[in-house]
């Protein structure tokens, strides 16, 4: 996010308490321009009579995001730049699975949520415009060999990146291996890589 007619920027994320780990990961490495530790705060949600509880991270403002700003944010709304495949390599996919994807889980017998084979593993891309999904789901198949397609989902039909591919999933997954950590690998668990 950009401060107010400033050329300075900062960085931000949640995640449900859930993943609270992983956040405190993600402070450490950033903990240089951080003016505190993530902050968890609990909120309840009306229309579904619930609290949820998510914990927080900011930045400090500083001029050098302001260069990432530009890119991702030209005119304000959020794109994937034309350059993208210039900033792409297996950590950066690797956190950005862990952040915003995910593998379906087969429902087998007895209703139990299992692996398998046939998983659908996806990138929920919906924040983004359908050129910059188009662009990405291109860049990351021309990059490193993948079959991701765009597909559109829910009634306002948003898009989203997702293969069904075996091979894909399986390649995909053991580039990523290495850098996902301990408490973010049930993302990971397929029933040909968990033997």
């Amino acid at each position: 996010s950009r401060h107010d007619n400033i050329n300075t920027a900062y960085i931000r994320f949640y995640h449900s308490i859930i993943q609270e780990k992983y956040c405190i990961y993600k402070y450490d490495i950033l903990k240089n321009i951080s003016n505190h530790p993530p902050l968890v705060k609990t909120y309840f949600h009306k229309c579904r009579s619930k609290y949820y509880t998510s914990i927080r991270y900011e930045s400090k403002f500083i001029d050098e995001l302001f260069y990432f700003y530009k890119i991702f944010y030209p005119c304000g709304k959020k794109i994937i730049p034309i350059n993208i495949g210039d900033m792409l390599n297996e950590e950066v996919m690797a956190y950005w699975y862990m952040d915003d994807g995910s593998i379906e889980k087969y429902i087998g017998a007895n209703n139990r949520k299992t692996p398998y084979i046939g998983n659908r593993l996806t990138f929920h891309t919906n924040g983004f415009d359908n050129e910059s999904c188009y662009r990405i789901c291109q860049c990351i198949n021309n990059h490193f060999g993948f079959n991701f397609r765009v597909r559109f989902v829910g009634t306002k039909k948003q898009p989203i990146i997702q293969t069904k591919s075996r091979k894909t999933i399986d390649k995909f997954i053991g580039m990523i291996k290495p850098f996902v950590i301990d408490e973010m690998k049930y993302k990971i668990k397929t029933s040909f890589t968990s033997k």
